[in-house]
């Protein structure tokens, strides 16, 4: 057939894949392209007016149920009509508008905000507006009920835009948070416009002027990876046919091309899509070379690497030897190169585990759960992935060196440590402890994969061979890890202690960067005359100061400064110059992270801040003035306020402080001024503690203490608590399961490659043995048990944990409630209504909260019988827009409606959950006149750390059950296995004749296995015992038919020459005497035909009477060879080995094997050809091939099948017993004898022996 048919054949039956991926690739376009809503700005206008319209026409439904209005207005709606409100995506008040007064709010159904003055006076139905912590479209409706007017304002959130972005608080559009990465709003005509269902334009979206990488939706990257994967598969399929019909190697090399280069243009094209889209692709988590620029790319690396090793395995089958790598010289240079790649494989692997940790910032902290993020868990599997690549590929050119070297293992290793030792003397300028630890682990490595009970076959995994080879890896992965992390975490350390010893108060700057925020230019610049003014110059920076720097602030006595731009002050609190403002920036200030801001020292343990600003026209830029912003900590301060909600992931400082395995100190004069977490730091050193080096590790019994210092009079302290058994066992339990889940992918994707997707050969793959079955059951069930308990038992944790925060709360509130209706009655003026506070009492009031906060380490907020704040010791999140003035509703609704006495429920600001509970304060008569609230930011710190040392201790055990099972399993199953290897090898030994009955003493169910089989050999023994008897009487006959045959074929020329010459004596024929000589002779030629049948019967009965001894097969054939060589016109090529090649056999026999095979070969050659006989040899594993060929005629089709059946021939003499004898002599040695032939080109017989 031509090769143009077969490929033609080949894209006939597989074609169907190209096509699917061609749909696949199609929808993901025309997905992306039409579908997405975020893929352009038609689609993110469509999915945005449709999502406002949708609750404009909602809000208008609700507005025209007017039984639900008037409930809401009279106060007389019920809890599930006050949940289903609060329930809605919008957010929704009722006003009532009197004639003369302020409007007064009589329902709302958030706390998150609360509409402007600008939104109540307008007649606007429908518009947008930027609001304090976002962008909303307001909707707006006046009623009137009952002769009163009321006025209904509905905000619908379109996107958050808070004043600072953490990780609580993201700036992103309400409706899909994908849109922010591409588009953004404006007021201007760029874009398109978004309209309300009356058709009126609110505001315009557009796209923004820079999109660095284009996005692809989700749904878009999927059809496309699945496009990629049938192309990929198509390609292994076509390489598979390459390899079949041109061999194995150009399917190999061909498939191995095709990747390769699919994936280089994929690091310069976004072929076949843009990886940059995707976080895992950042160089910022992990980059160390151009190959490895990102952990996404070095998982696709891993990936392609393991698919294009799997491929050569499932295809290359056993290795051969080319002819010129048998030359002295090929095989020396063959053997330099492949110990010189194992060595450098391994080095290279080990320097990318070892990158994986140093170089990047992915965490492989193990014992703390939480500290681990996806990219962990990715790196692992990485990790796992490299070493089964190195496995693979180590396995494979260890096994070519073995070969090469004739399987000597005093050379192979030579080999291996000289070329390793070449490479160590390389790296000596570079190299150290990693560098030998790598080469010794590679010879233990190498010395475990010598032995062959060891080896690991992928088409059919051994499950003890695997948890063996589990262990061994998980331990070395672990252990490089546990070094390389100790590296990393010291150098972590180190650059933590340089941030410690440069501030007292590790969160102050991001802090004070939060109060500095509206302290533009723009800002000071429209007030500046304000600040000419005495009284307006004093309320605005007391104002200022209230909005900007309460709260977590409020630890910070702050002033605020202006100065003309004579450097005259503006009616500043204190007579402090800008001179010494100034003076203090330039000789003691230290400049901070954030602009404008410095600290500066003013004792030991006393950090302040300043900050400068020139205030300028931002139209002229004339110098108008200069403010200054003072703070310095006051002096109580407690460090349990810290700002949760305005944390940042990504601050190094903050994550030690979260961890219970870090504490740190930090010594100015040998003072202690600074200390965070429990760890007993001295109060004051000696000068003979002072470290002579700048870093310096001391142990101090399990924590290991990193002394920095930074100065003459400063020192720094960091201390981590050492667990190096946990950390040692908890990495190694979870790289063994990471190698379970890794193997289990691979042979995942194996079976659906090698099935190509045909069920019949999908089934094949799960069809388990009983040792997999038992091992695949005992892990299935721990691993079920894993996750059954681990479950349970976080929850459990997680209930706890919310019931003992309840608890504590409602004590506390208890206690402050008291102590806050304390100080209220000391302040009250009493009208028969309510209790109201005039302005001075309010500012003592204010002071009593923040230290009642303050003392208690909580924030306090007290609302009227309306639900508005009147008092708060953190007044930040209501000036940031954070939250409204505003009671919760539903808490507000439980306290007013239902009475209730406390009421705790969950509450978020932005995505940061919270409890919160709310009390009434009650007078003497026991009557409520305000609500007290404190929300509860407990760091879920203390319950991560309880779970992680769960989830830690599970993990482990269940590695070890992991291991127990497989050990249990091992031996039960063989056990179980061994009783069936006994029955299979008697079933294999199973023979015509006497066979032996298996002796079994338990009474099981293999016991009923092997009685049927006894009775089975009693039943076969009988029916041998009479199919022997026929077949010998059969035998006879044939033998003597055959024997008489034999021997009538020389009688009858006997027979005749004697007539003949009896009647040439009857006559007295004249040459009587020369008769009598031509008949003698004939007579002895006959006669000695007959010896030689006889003979030849003989040593055919003969073949089973062996005498078997060990002899160099090279010296018989040498023997043999020599005796042909002599014939003339006969030419015998043979290379005699080196090496002895040692076999158990009858000498005799096999001499006579390869004379008969010798004799047949010259037979074979027609008398027209000069006789060529070649004899090659070849060792693979213990096992000798010897071909014997000839350049005859061949073996006809016809007769092949009869070749070796006694007593045919397909010569003119002879018994045919020729190469029947042959083979008998073969199986007695356990060997095979074959043959292959081509008519008229020759014939080659292949036999192998066990060699010694």
């Amino acid at each position: 057939m031509k090769p143009g048919e077969n490929f033609s054949k080949f894209f006939y039956q597989h074609g169907y894949l190209l096509i699917i991926a061609g749909w696949l690739l199609t929808i993901s376009l025309f997905f992306n392209n039409y579908w997405s809503d975020t893929s352009n700005l038609k689609n993110a206008h469509r999915l945005l007016q449709s999502d406002i319209q949708h609750k404009e026409r909602d809000i208008n439904q609700l507005i025209a149920d007017s039984a639900t209005i008037q409930s809401l207005i009279n106060n007389q709606y019920s809890e599930a009509t006050l949940e289903s409100l609060t329930g809605k995506a919008y957010d929704f008040f009722i006003y009532s508008i009197p004639e003369f007064g302020a409007p007064r709010m009589l329902f709302w159904n958030t706390a998150l905000v609360e509409p402007t003055p600008y939104q109540l006076q307008t007649n606007d139905t429908v518009f947008y507006e930027s609001m304090n912590n976002g962008d909303y479209v307001v909707v707006t409706k006046s009623i009137q009920y009952n002769s009163r007017f009321y006025k209904i304002v509905a905000l619908i959130p379109v996107r958050w835009n808070y004043f600072i972005s953490t990780d609580y608080l993201q700036n992103n559009f309400i409706v899909n948070d994908q849109l922010e990465k591409k588009f953004i709003i404006t007021n201007r005509s760029a874009g398109m416009p978004v309209k309300s269902i009356t058709d009126k334009p609110l505001f315009n979206i557009a796209e923004k002027s820079f999109t660095p990488i284009p996005q692809l939706s989700w749904w878009a990257i999927v059809f496309r990876l699945g496009g990629i994967f049938f192309v990929l598969f198509f390609i292994q399929l076509l390489c598979l046919w390459l390899s079949k019909k041109y061999g194995e190697y150009t399917g190999v090399i061909s498939f191995t091309a095709t990747v390769v280069v699919l994936r280089v243009v994929s690091y310069y094209l976004p072929v076949p899509l843009n990886f940059r889209q995707f976080e895992l692709f950042d160089p910022q988590i992990y980059s160390s070379t151009a190959l490895n620029r990102s952990l996404g790319d070095v998982l696709l690396n891993v990936l392609l690497t393991l698919w294009i090793l799997l491929f050569s395995y499932n295809t290359v089958g056993k290795i051969r030897v080319p002819a010129f790598l048998k030359t002295k010289a090929g095989k020396w240079t063959t053997a330099v190169l492949l110990s010189f790649s194992i060595v450098g494989i391994t080095f290279l692997s080990g320097n990318l585990i070892k990158s994986l940790v140093t170089d990047s910032r992915i965490s492989f902290d193990v014992t703390n759960f939480f500290s681990l993020s996806v990219y962990s868990y990715i790196g692992i599997l990485v990790l796992c992935g490299i070493a089964t690549g190195y496995y693979i590929i180590i396995k494979f050119l260890f096994g070519y060196l073995r070969l090469i070297l004739n399987y000597r293992s005093t050379e192979v290793v030579l080999f291996v440590i000289v070329s390793g030792l070449i490479f160590l003397s390389f790296k000596a300028g570079s190299g150290g402890f990693f560098e030998i630890y790598l080469f010794l682990w590679m010879l233990l490595f190498l010395s475990l994969l010598n032995f062959p009970a060891l080896s690991l076959n992928f088409r059919s995994l051994q499950s003890s061979v695997l948890l063996l080879w589990f262990f061994f890896f998980s331990a070395s992965i672990a252990s490089l890890l546990m070094v390389t992390n100790s590296v990393k975490e010291i150098e972590e350390r180190k650059r933590i202690a340089e941030k410690l010893a440069m501030q007292s108060d590790p969160s102050s700057e991001s802090l004070m960067s939060i109060g500095l925020s509206n302290f533009n230019n723009f800002f000071l610049y429209e007030n500046f005359d304000r600040f000419k003014s005495p009284g307006a110059a004093q309320k605005i920076k007391d104002s200022l100061i209230n909005e900007n720097f309460s709260g977590y602030l409020n630890k910070y006595d702050t002033k605020f400064y202006t100065f003309d731009k004579d450097f005259h002050p503006l009616y500043n609190e204190d007579s402090v110059s800008y001179n010494t403002l100034n003076t203090i920036i330039s000789v003691q200030g230290k400049v901070t992270t954030v602009p404008s801001l410095y600290y500066y020292e003013t004792s030991y343990d006393k950090f302040n801040y300043i900050c400068r600003k020139e205030i300028t026209n931002p139209f002229t830029q004339e110098l108008l003035g200069y403010a200054f912003i003072v703070s310095k900590p006051r002096k109580y301060k407690s460090e349990a306020l810290q700002p949760e909600l305005f944390s940042r992931s990504n601050n190094p400082i903050a994550l030690i402080e979260k961890s219970p395995n870090y504490a740190y100190g930090i010594y100015a004069e040998l003072q202690l001024v600074l200390n965070y977490n429990d760890y007993p730091f001295s109060l004051n050193l000696t000068s003979n503690e002072i470290p002579k080096n700048e870093y310096e590790i001391r142990k101090n019994g399990s924590n290991e203490e990193l002394w920095y210092k930074a100065s003459a009079t400063r020192l720094v302290i960091l201390v981590r608590k050492s667990n190096f058994m946990l950390e040692a066992i908890t990495l190694f339990a979870w790289f063994f399961c990471a190698f379970l889940v890794t193997i289990a992918v691979i042979q995942f994707f194996n079976m659906i490659i090698m099935s190509r997707l045909r069920w019949s050969r999908m089934k094949q793959f799960w069809e388990l043995n009983i040792r997999s079955q038992v091992h695949s059951t005992i892990i299935f069930i721990s691993l079920l048990s894993f996750i059954v308990i681990g479950f349970s038992t976080i929850q459990f944790f997680k209930e706890r944990f919310n019931r003992n925060n309840k608890e504590k709360l409602s004590r506390t509130i208890q206690i402050v409630a008291s102590e806050v209706k304390n100080e209220l009655d000391k302040h009250n003026t009493f009208d028969d209504v309510l209790k109201v506070y005039d302005e001075a009492t309010n500012r003592d009031l204010d002071a009593v909260f923040t230290k009642i906060s303050e003392i208690h380490n909580i924030d306090v907020s007290l609302y009227d019988l309306e639900g508005n704040l009147k008092l708060a010791s953190n007044k930040l999140v209501y000036n940031k827009g954070l939250l409204s003035e505003k009671m919760e509703p539903n808490a507000y609704y439980h306290l007013t409606r239902m009475r209730q006495i406390q009421h705790v429920q969950n509450e978020h600001i932005g995505t940061r959950e919270f409890l919160s509970i709310y009390v009434p304060v009650r007078d003497e008569k026991g009557a409520v006149y305000a609500y007290l609230n404190i929300p509860s930011f407990y760091s879920p710190d203390e319950l991560n750390q309880e779970i992680s040392n769960f989830l830690v201790t599970i993990i482990n055990l269940n590695a070890f059950i992991f291991l127990v099972a497989g050990l249990i399993a091992l031996l039960i199953t063989n056990r179980i296995t061994q009783s069936f290897s006994v029955i299979s090898e008697r079933m294999k030994a199973l023979k015509l004749g006497r066979n032996e009955e298996i002796k079994w003493d338990r009474n099981d169910e293999i016991g009923d296995l092997v009685k049927e089989y006894n009775k089975m050999v009693k039943q076969l023994d009988e029916s041998a015992q009479l199919l022997a008897k026929s077949e010998r009487e059969g035998a006879w006959r044939e033998m003597a038919r055959q024997v008489a045959h034999e021997i009538k074929n020389p009688l009858t020329p006997m027979k005749l020459s004697i007539q003949y010459l009896q009647k040439a004596v009857d006559s007295n024929s004249p040459n009587v005497k020369e008769m009598t000589s031509n008949v003698a002779a004939t007579l002895v030629e006959q006669i000695d035909h007959l010896s030689k049948i006889a003979g030849e019967f003989s040593q055919f009965a003969n073949i089973g009477n062996v005498n078997n001894e060990e002899f160099d097969i090279n010296e018989v054939l040498a023997s043999i060879i020599s005796l042909y060589r002599i014939q003339d016109g006969l030419t015998i090529n043979w290379n005699r080995p080196e090496e002895k090649q040692i076999i158990n056999a009858d000498k005799t026999q096999i001499n006579r094997l390869f004379t008969n095979l010798f004799q047949n070969a010259v037979q074979s050659v027609p008398e027209t050809r000069v006789p060529k006989i070649v004899v090659m040899q070849s060792l693979d594993d213990n096992v000798l091939t010897i071909s014997v060929s000839d350049n005859g005629t061949g073996i006809p089709e016809e007769v092949q099948s009869k070749i070796f059946t006694p007593n045919f021939t397909t010569k003119t003499s002879g018994a045919g017993l020729g190469l029947a004898m042959c083979k008998g002599i073969v199986e007695n040695v356990k060997g095979k004898i074959w043959f292959e032939t081509a008519e008229n080109a020759g014939t080659t017989f292949y036999i192998q022996f066990p060699v010694i």
